[in-house]
């Protein structure tokens, strides 16, 4: 993904293929892409699936917290409120779920 748009918009001299940046995206690729991904798939098995949807749901909502708070990224008011937009579908998702469960038990509310 990110080759069409460097080639679209850099200039290909600044590529440098080094030996560090190469090994530096072997272990984006392996480490912090693939074992990511074996451990969050991995452990979807052992989770319900609204519990799965939650977390789907939740992961760019902490992706944005994490990089204000570690990367000391600027948060703007677009990135708050889309935050907390995603929380708050989750949150409606999760009462609506079982809402459907009580009335399908056949449990009045």
């Amino acid at each position: 993904m990110v080759l069409p748009y460097s080639l679209a918009f850099e200039s290909i001299e600044a590529a440098a293929f080094t030996p560090l940046s190469i090994s530096l995206l072997i272990c984006v690729g392996v480490v912090h892409t693939g074992i990511a991904y074996l451990l969050y798939f991995g452990s979807l098995s052992g989770v319900t699936a609204t519990t799965a949807a939650i977390f789907s749901y939740i992961d760019p909502a902490l992706a944005i917290v994490l990089s204000a708070v570690i990367l000391s990224q600027p948060m703007d008011i677009f990135a708050g409120i889309g935050a907390v937009l995603i929380l708050f579908g989750a949150l409606l998702s999760e009462i609506e779920f079982k809402l459907e469960r009580k009335n399908k038990q056949g449990v009045n509310i």
